[in-house]
């Protein structure tokens, strides 16, 4: 086709609307991050502030590769502190070394668990979506229950690590999402009743996935999806309810990467 059409770009601005409701958060509210975080984020003199952590003896993660000992220096050195970085150039090893790392925290977050009751997780975030792509590759392969969050835009992008994205997991979990797809696929649209039906479950689905999971993954501006934000605003809202909770495992997320 040569004539007859026309093109229009069409600007979607979620991505930088999340960075500027992000800035906005972290200028004017105290809560978004410790006291310590914020003045060191914005170069100020802070004292250290060290973690009471027992580090492991072994700094190995289960079927990855073995770190070397500038890799378990750095290991050594991040699981001690609040906020860490890690340099270095390409083929140096960052990507394992760093899901070597979410195996330690995750181990750490199980042992507190067995404590207090409390679910942690780790919530770990990348800038571009192969990044992200090749930590949840690895952080599987430690076996860890990793959940892999994409923006619903790239949804219908194929990646070697589809099997662990959130999308394709919750049609598996849950017969009626995988039935009500199936029917809209067949008839080209649901009936309004069947759209709430679908929507309904598929949610309730989502979020049973994402509790269960000791990591999620992520782009950083996916995780100001509201998928993980609603989380903690229902958990403050049956609160204010005076609802009362299931039994189980409170949850929070505990470290960001």
């Amino acid at each position: 086709v040569t004539e007859g059409f026309s093109v229009e770009f069409v600007w979607k601005s979620v991505t930088y609307d999340r960075m500027q409701e992000a800035l906005k958060t972290f200028a004017i509210s105290d809560r978004s991050v410790s006291g310590y975080l914020y003045h060191k984020l914005l170069g100020h003199d802070v004292v250290d502030q060290p973690l009471p952590v027992r580090l492991p003896e072994n700094f190995n993660a289960p079927n990855l590769p073995a770190l070397n000992e500038s890799q378990t220096n750095a290991l050594r050195q991040v699981l001690t502190r609040p906020l860490a970085l890690i340099q270095g150039p390409p083929g140096t090893g960052k990507t394992v070394t760093s899901a070597t790392l979410v195996y330690h925290l995750v181990q750490q977050n199980l042992a507190a668990q067995r404590q207090d009751n409390i679910k942690r997780q780790v919530l770990v975030t990348a800038p571009s979506n192969v990044a992200v792509d090749q930590l949840v590759e690895k952080i599987h392969m430690a076996g860890l229950n990793v959940v892999r969050l994409t923006s619903k835009t790239r949804e219908a992008a194929v990646t070697h690590v589809e099997y662990l994205c959130l999308h394709k997991m919750v049609p598996e979990a849950n017969p009626k999402v995988k039935q009500l797809m199936q029917l809209r696929e067949e008839m080209g649209s649901l009936t309004n009743e069947d759209q709430r039906r679908f929507l309904r479950e598929q949610r309730k689905t989502e979020l049973e996935i994402l509790n269960l999971a000791d990591v999620i993954c992520c782009t950083c501006a996916t995780a100001g999806d509201k998928r993980l934000l609603d989380r903690s605003k229902r958990k403050s809202s049956s609160k204010r309810r005076g609802g009362a909770a299931k039994a189980g495992p409170r949850r929070r997320f505990q470290q960001v990467l």
